[in-house]
């Protein structure tokens, strides 16, 4: 976080945009995953590929880690449902169960 978020949160924020490659990098450690209810579906996680979040296995992961991840995001500045970082963390957990229980026919991965 302090080196890939907080010192460019002020900067997206007034933006309302994030550059591409804050994404690929968000989703590649798998960083939506602190954002989803606990406890962590794991067997679904581990099915779609994903096994640990920044070496935590996904078993591990608990409301505390969640916690500490809340923690940081909030100690940018621009904390906040509203705020960009902060919208897609607490929305992505309601995304994906959209998506499995209404769209899992059209994205095999959630199967």
């Amino acid at each position: 976080m302090d080196k890939y978020y907080h010192p460019f949160a002020a900067k997206w924020e007034a933006e309302d945009s994030l550059p591409d490659s804050y994404w690929h990098s968000f989703i590649s450690n798998n960083m939506f995953v602190p954002a989803m209810a606990m406890p962590l579906p794991c067997d679904w996680l581990k099915r779609v590929g994903i096994h640990d979040v920044l070496g935590i296995p996904v078993e591990d992961f608990d409301t505390l880690h969640g916690i500490i991840y809340s923690d940081e995001v909030y100690r940018s500045g621009v904390p906040g449902p509203y705020s960009v970082v902060g919208g897609f963390s607490k929305s992505i957990s309601r995304m994906i169960i959209h998506i499995l229980i209404y769209h899992s026919d059209c994205y095999p991965v959630f199967h």
